[in-house]
């Protein structure tokens, strides 16, 4: 008997919670997308993001839950962490928060502990492993964003989302610098005042209207 699958699309700027077929949690930040089967069959539990989402997975070593993703496959029994993965962004960033995550891509495996995060770039297939701490990562679910040490070009990516405009960053060097800095009530203008104002960049705001509404892009430039 086929199941049905359900898709859930979160808009910019808002942020969706729900609960699955096995009592698991998930939040999903804007622009994600989400596919699962109304009910899970079989010896799986195996659904699809594209996007950001925080996962409070139900234990059940008997039925791995997979989380698959264009860039990375996630493998998990019982854990809390989170997913950010816009395949549009070409960077897969796991941060594991509580359990254990094994991650698989073609014949590759990582498995990670409490504290770990990895970030894998499409473009140049680097891989980068390190702790930091989840709370940051997660941070977003309570409406807050914090970037710590954040490497501009993932955090305009961040910024982007989180305000629903494009960033453009117009020299490769600035894709080195780092920005820490929370996020929470600001308007986009006092927002990349503030970054211009603690990172050698300018800036300029351009508008047009594309279906009647309005969206921006930021560019961002060396000072």
């Amino acid at each position: 008997v086929a199941v049905a699958e359900r898709q859930v699309y979160t808009k910019p700027g808002t942020v969706t919670q729900l609960e699955l077929p096995d009592g698991s949690k998930v939040w999903l930040n804007d622009g994600t997308t989400l596919k699962y089967p109304e009910k899970f069959t079989g010896s799986e539990r195996r659904l699809f993001v594209d996007g950001e989402a925080y996962f409070e997975v139900e234990p059940d070593p008997k039925h791995p839950f997979i989380v698959e993703n264009p860039m990375m496959n996630t493998i998990v029994t019982g854990t809390s962490f989170n997913l950010n993965a816009h395949s549009s962004d070409g960077y897969f960033e796991i941060t594991l928060a509580e359990g254990k995550v094994h991650l698989e891509k073609n014949d590759q495996r990582f498995d990670l502990v409490p504290g770990e995060q990895l970030r894998f770039e499409a473009a140049t297939t680097r891989l980068q492993r390190k702790n930091v701490k989840p709370e940051i990562y997660t941070s977003w679910i309570t409406g807050r964003l914090i970037l710590e040490d954040e490497p501009l070009g993932v955090a305009t990516k961040k910024l982007g989302r989180w305000y629903n405009v494009d960033f453009v960053v117009t020299d490769n060097e600035l894709y080195k610098l780092l920005l820490t800095a929370t996020f929470q009530d600001e308007k986009l203008e006092q927002t990349i005042q503030n970054i211009a104002f603690v990172l050698p960049v300018e800036f300029s705001v351009k508008e047009e209207i594309i279906n009647s509404s309005t969206q921006k892009t930021i560019y961002l430039m060396k000072k």
